[in-house]
């Protein structure tokens, strides 16, 4: 910026024709300006402001940086504590391979498992024979043979065990050691099924199977039965559904079942999800309980008449619910205890002889410091399938005397 007194000059100064102080003027500022224009005294500053600027973007960067790292130390590594704390008190959460179960329309049940057809439960592999029932196939009865079948729901069935882990199977081991001779166990369970499915499918197929003794196995959710007119309606409809969608695994119905197998790959969201489950496993009405023991009672009276048309002996195990088997105040209260002897009391009321696992699975709690069930799912676990197989063995072989 010019000074005063070089502003005062060049304004008195005459403008002469020649151009002293006019070209003086033009020439010289002028020129200075363009001067700086194309480089001179002002790149300095324009080369500072960019420096500026890249400065101040390196500062707004290192804020977020380390703004992402304290939310990371706050909340992420409580998180990853947490997420270990869960695994190692619960265990790893076990995946759902696929292909998934595939059911289709059965006018007597409601459904049953797509004959010949695999899959998996967890990661545990299923094959499923010509008659829609988890195992091998039904061969001829050999020469000495007893033959058993095993009715029930997915705790028969076997959820995320192997074949050779189910109930069934282990009890056809333990009846075989201590008789010496051939046994078969025949399991016809599947998940979900109650007691009125269980045993249309034995009229069903009983002819078929022809056993010898017939072993209902009961659970407390039993009570809660399927209306299995409107499950045939709707899968005749539609025709084989997944059964974990209730589809033909298509659709959002496909995409909301892998996203929420994706989320229990966290130990922390399969224990909310368990959690969640289980607050609403036998959330029933006293009337609805009322409801479904009056009919256990009649379904009971048409086991007691399985003597007379397929000469065979009914037996009834009354199996407990996982959650109930601890030593403490929450477990004894659980209403599945009620619940349980009740039902022995309506089987035992129609002639049938009843057993329950729950003293076996009280022990083999209090030995292994845990209830014998799957991670984050109260279906019990190879152990625990293997000590109520023995259990009603003994049973079987001692109390009702089967030879």
């Amino acid at each position: 910026m010019p000074s005063e007194s070089q502003a005062s000059r060049g304004a008195d100064a005459p403008r002469s024709a020649s151009g002293g102080p006019t070209s003086g003027a033009t020439s010289g500022p002028t020129s200075g300006a363009t001067s700086g224009a194309s480089g001179g005294p002002t790149s300095g500053p324009t080369s500072g402001a960019t420096g500026a600027g890249r400065s101040a973007r390196a500062r707004g960067r290192g804020r977020w940086r380390r703004r992402l790292g304290a939310l990371f130390l706050g909340l992420g590594l409580p998180l990853l504590a947490l997420e270990i704390g869960v695994r190692v008190v619960h265990g790893n959460p076990v995946q759902q391979r696929t292909p998934l179960q595939l059911v289709e329309a059965d006018a007597a049940t409601g459904w049953r498992m797509v004959p010949s057809r695999d899959f998996f439960t967890y990661a545990a592999p299923v094959s499923v024979n010509a008659l829609g029932l988890r195992g091998p196939e039904v061969r001829p009865r050999a020469e000495g043979e007893l033959r058993v079948v095993a009715l029930g729901d997915s705790m028969v069935f076997g959820s995320g065990v192997r074949d050779d882990e189910t109930l069934p199977a282990r009890l056809e081991l333990e009846l075989e050691q201590r008789l010496g001779r051939p046994v078969t166990v025949i399991n016809t369970g599947h998940m979900a099924y109650s007691t009125n499915q269980e045993l249309r499918l034995l009229f069903e197929l009983g002819q078929e199977l022809d056993p010898d003794l017939v072993v209902l196995f009961w659970f407390f959710n039993d009570v809660d039965e399927v209306p299995i007119e409107a499950r045939y309606a709707e899968l005749l409809a539609s025709g084989p559904q997944t059964f974990e969608t209730r589809n033909a695994f298509t659709g959002w119905p496909a995409w909301k079942w892998r996203l929420r197998e994706f989320a229990r790959h966290s130990a922390i969201v399969a224990y909310l999800r368990w959690q969640g489950e289980n607050g609403q496993r036998g959330n029933w009405s006293t009337e609805q309980v009322d409801a479904g023991f009056e009919s256990l009672d009649a379904w009971a009276a048409n086991f007691a008449h399985t003597r007379a048309v397929l000469g065979a002996e009914p037996l009834a195990v009354v199996l407990p619910f996982a959650a109930a088997l601890a030593d403490d105040e929450r477990a004894r209260a659980h209403r599945s205890h009620a619940m349980e002897r009740r039902a022995a009391e309506i089987f035992a009321s129609h002639g049938i002889p009843t057993f329950s696992t729950r003293p076996a699975l009280e022990g083999l709690t209090v030995e292994l410091g845990r209830a014998p069930h799957l991670p984050y799912d109260y279906h019990y676990d190879a152990t625990g399938n293997a000590e109520q197989a023995r259990a009603v063995a003994r049973w079987m072989d001692e109390v009702v005397g089967v030879e």
